[in-house]
């Protein structure tokens, strides 16, 4: 009798790379069975972090890597997601009930599906510096899908990543857009000067770290 998981199962090779970034993030780390998927759990600067696979089932059956980073709510349910081609078209967009409130930002409203309560709500979470920010990291190249709440931020990638180097990238790319979404600077207040520190762009975490980059990300500050 066939067994139908909810993910294939990763190979040997695979599970070590997890388990070496796991341990050099700080994080915790279960391998997983043929019917579990593995994961690695834990919280980087108050961030809880969630790092699992699963099948993409939309078309054929395709592991994917699924990265979820939870904060504290910062305003009221809001729900982006980039656009795809279906929600690009309008009578399909209807078709599957798409409700996409356009905020005023040509060039964001093309890029992002914005759903929440009202216009207002919105725009009051929907800043300058985090219309910013999330544009950079929809633009990823990596990203298969995205999704940005007032809670938690999903990013799926195209597959199970097999490398330790991307797992670290990609989890320490989750972490520095939190701290974006989430800083005072994002509301449109100024934050202490003691607080501020260099923004690394997104894609510098993205795209493959070096080893180097990774040890000066994981010194303390």
């Amino acid at each position: 009798m066939a067994i139908d998981p909810q993910w294939r199962p990763i190979g040997h090779r695979q599970r070590d790379q997890w388990a070496a970034a796991a341990q050099q993030l700080g994080l915790r780390h279960y391998r997983g069975t043929v019917r579990i998927a593995p994961l690695i759990t834990g919280t980087i600067d108050g961030f809880d972090l969630h790092i699992t696979c699963t099948d993409d089932r939309s078309d054929a059956p395709k592991p994917v890597t699924v990265y979820n980073i939870d904060y504290r709510p910062i305003g009221g349910p809001i729900r982006i997601a980039r656009e795809t081609t279906l929600t690009k078209v309008g009578v399909m967009s209807r078709m599957i009930e798409v409700a996409d409130l356009q905020i005023g930002d040509r060039e964001f409203d093309k890029l992002a599906l914005i759903e929440a309560a009202d216009i207002e709500t919105a725009k009051a979470f929907l800043t300058p510096n985090r219309r910013r920010v999330i544009s950079e990291f929809f633009g990823n190249a990596s990203l298969r899908e995205g999704v940005v709440s007032e809670a938690r931020t999903t990013f799926k990638t195209r597959r199970v990543e097999g490398s330790k180097n991307r797992l670290i990238g990609n989890t320490l790319g989750m972490v520095q857009f939190a701290r974006i979404l989430t800083s005072r600077q994002s509301t449109g207040q100024l934050a202490p000067m003691e607080n501020l520190a260099p923004e690394t762009p997104l894609r510098s975490y993205f795209e493959d770290p070096s080893e180097s980059d990774i040890q000066d990300e994981l010194k303390p500050y």
